[in-house]
């Protein structure tokens, strides 16, 4: 019996030891659980925070953008400006004035060497040793300022601008001020009669610093500053130009904005709500000079930022215990911008974001506690899917690359091996063995590198080539013939190829088609064309030699005629002599039509530009005619306006062939009636002189002035 309990106390603590072991796994399982849970929250929160924070980063980027954005649009406005006005002040000192100047605004300036138009809003400083050297030129030369002025105004209204602009000759005869000032620079000075010579100096010396002469170089624009303005008193930046007359510098061109006004129009709020009125502007001048600092802070800020800035990589954020620091460079000539986000000011903007993350960070481990049983059976499954699809696109590719009537196949790069083709692909390029591209079809390939750029689709392309090897030279004219050295027909493949990656190795997908019927029609067409082009030649040619051949004897036939005419006792037969003159002459003028016919074919027709006297020509013209009125019931007027007694310059020949042809078909398609031939010289709106002639709605301009 006590053996019995023995045992069974034995059994009890195996089976509880079993237990407590059971247990203890369970609950080591259950910590280790509980740690991984832990640890993955942990790292979550850690990867949420830090993505957190580069979005944080990415929208100030994206906020230093727009405001370096409005910025360079307000620099370039000003540069447009500059440009434009450049051109309104070579234009107006080139050309006379279109309006005589304001009687005020001389007066003004005669008194005082100031004149002011306060509509547009402008103002004219004229010197005294000016006024004195222009003398009774002055208002003539007032004109051309006040067209230099408002057209300045219309170019800052057209590009939305309201500073200060200054056009100052370069020997300070003149300055042009632009006064659309801002409402806030009401303290401005009062113009000075030498206030040429103060600008130009300062600007000059200015310019003397930055690029070694007083004056930019053509097409050139300098920015320049921060500096004092002379008028308005208060710290500017200053971008100038200059004007050329013969590669000599005639004017100055600068305009001024003042630094307080280029970050406090800045909007310092970005997308998503994000504000940056915390953060602290600064502007540097392209010598890394401070030009502005928006909103105000200590000088000891001030420098400690700069000097930590001018050290940074531009376009790059910086991160230091301080906080975030960014530079951004703007225009080429210009500066830069500096932007920098205190810690404090970074933390608070992610508080509630960080807030966000702690709740999602709690969620992802119910979640996970939720889902943690359910995950294998369902990622089983969703594999199992995947692969059971897997197959059967697998499957539906081979048939398809098995059933398609295009040759398909896979080549690797490197050696031009064939990795997969189906059968038609096979037959047509005959591979060998191992499966190789043919050599002359390797060689067909564009030169350059066929490599895969990641991420991006391949650009297919396509050649044709030969399906067998180019013929060797003794088997020349049976490949012209389409026929190859075994007297079977040439076949011709058109090779449309892209790279891609296939198993880790750049490929080519080709896609193989027979083009032989293609290039045989091609061939045809091609010979065609040969053929027309050699029977239009020999057309031109026999036209050509035709007209050459009936000219020689018509020129002796005319040759005669005018002897003939110039012999003694044949007074009576004068009108007939030259009815037949008339005659040979219009055959002679109906060859050269054929002859220029020719010309036109072959492309060698030209214009000719000579002086000839209009009336006498149309008088012989019209003369000729007068023999086919004999016996019809027509009527002929030539009507030439007296003007034509003159010489202009045209192509004679040609004015007299079109006139007769007109003739001739009005005489031809006339049967009763009359036939009117007006001339008349003319001018155009471009002050061009023209021959004008009229039939019944004909006009024509065939001439320039002589």
């Amino acid at each position: 019996m006590q053996q019995i309990l023995d045992r069974t106390e034995e059994a009890l603590a195996h089976a509880f030891e079993a237990l407590a072991r059971n247990a203890r796994r369970q609950r080591n399982l259950y910590y280790a659980t509980v740690g991984l849970l832990i640890a993955i929250v942990l790292v979550s929160a850690i990867l949420l925070a830090g993505l957190a924070g580069a979005r944080h980063l990415d929208d100030r980027r994206s906020m230093v953008g727009q405001h370096v954005a409005a910025i360079s649009l307000m620099l370039q406005g000003e540069v447009s400006f500059l440009r434009r006005t450049d051109l309104t002040v070579r234009f107006n000192r080139e050309n006379p004035a279109r309006q005589p100047a304001d009687a005020a605004l001389v007066k003004q300036v005669q008194q005082t060497g100031i004149g002011e138009a306060l509509d547009p809003g402008y103002a004219v400083v004229i010197p005294p040793a000016t006024r004195a050297a222009w003398g009774t030129a002055l208002p003539e030369r007032l004109a051309q300022l006040q067209q230099i002025a408002t057209a300045a105004i219309t170019t800052q209204q057209a590009f939305e601008l309201d500073h200060r602009a200054y056009i100052v000759d370069v020997h300070a005869e003149y300055a042009i001020v632009i006064a659309r000032d801002h409402p806030s620079h009401g303290h401005s000075a009062p113009l000075d009669a030498n206030l040429a010579t103060v600008v130009r100096d300062r600007l000059g010396l200015a310019l003397r610093d930055r690029i070694g002469q007083p004056v930019p170089r053509r097409n050139e624009q300098i920015w320049l500053g921060p500096s004092i303005d002379p008028v308005l008193g208060t710290p500017v930046m200053t971008v100038v130009s200059a004007t050329y007359s013969d590669n000599v510098a005639t004017t100055l061109i600068a305009a001024v904005i003042p630094v307080e006004d280029i970050l406090a129009r800045l909007r310092r709020i970005g997308r998503a709500g994000v504000t940056d009125d915390r953060a602290l502007l600064l502007l540097l001048n392209s010598s890394e000079q401070l030009i502005d600092v928006s909103p105000p802070t200590s000088q000891q800020n001030i420098d400690r930022i700069l000097a930590r800035a001018r050290t940074l990589p531009r376009e790059k954020f910086e991160i230091t215990r301080a906080g975030a620091l960014l530079v951004q460079p703007l225009r080429a000539g210009f500066g830069s911008f500096v932007y920098f986000v205190p810690t404090g000011a970074l933390i608070a903007s992610l508080t509630s974001d960080l807030s966000v993350i702690g709740a999602l960070a709690l969620l992802l481990i119910a979640a996970m506690v939720v889902t943690a049983r359910y995950w294998d059976i369902h990622l089983l499954r969703r594999s199992h899917a995947e692969a059971t699809r897997a197959l059967e696109s697998e499957t539906i590719n081979h048939v398809l690359v098995s059933t398609t009537p295009i040759g398909l196949c896979i080549v690797r790069l490197h050696d031009y091996a064939v990795v997969r083709s189906n059968q038609l692909a096979d037959t047509l390029l005959y591979p060998g063995d191992p499966p190789r591209l043919p050599r002359h079809i390797v060689a067909a390939f564009p030169p350059g590198p066929l490599n895969v750029q990641a991420g991006r689709l391949a650009a297919t392309a396509q050649f044709i080539v030969p399906a067998q090897p180019e013929p060797a030279p003794s088997t020349v004219g049976a490949s012209a013939t389409g026929v190859t050295a075994d007297g079977e027909e040439r076949r011709f493949l058109q090779i449309t190829y892209a790279p891609v990656r296939y198993r880790g190795e750049d490929v080519l997908f080709c896609a193989i088609q027979d083009v032989t019927a293609q290039q045989q029609l091609e061939e045809r067409l091609r010979a065609a064309q040969r053929t027309s082009e050699t029977m239009m030649r020999a057309r031109s040619n026999f036209f050509a030699a035709m007209s050459h051949e009936i000219r020689t004897p018509l020129n002796a036939l005319l040759g005669n005629l005018e002897l003939l005419a110039r012999a003694p006792g044949l007074e009576a037969h004068a009108p007939r002599l030259r009815s037949l003159d008339v005659a040979a002459s219009g055959l002679r003028r109906i060859v050269n039509d054929i002859l220029d016919f020719s010309k036109i074919d072959a492309g060698e027709m030209k214009l000719v530009m000579e002086p000839f006297h209009p009336l006498d020509d149309l008088e012989s013209l019209a003369l000729s005619y007068c023999p086919l009125l004999a016996e019809r019931p027509v009527r002929f007027y030539p009507l030439f306006a007296p003007m034509l007694d003159t010489t202009i310059i045209g192509d004679r020949a040609r004015i007299l062939q079109i006139v007769n042809n007109l003739l001739s078909n009005a005489f031809k398609f006339t049967s009763s009636g009359k036939i009117t031939l007006s001339a008349r010289l003319d001018t155009d709106a471009r002050a061009r002189t023209m021959l004008v002639w009229r039939k019944p709605t004909t006009r024509a301009v065939m001439a320039e002035p002589g």
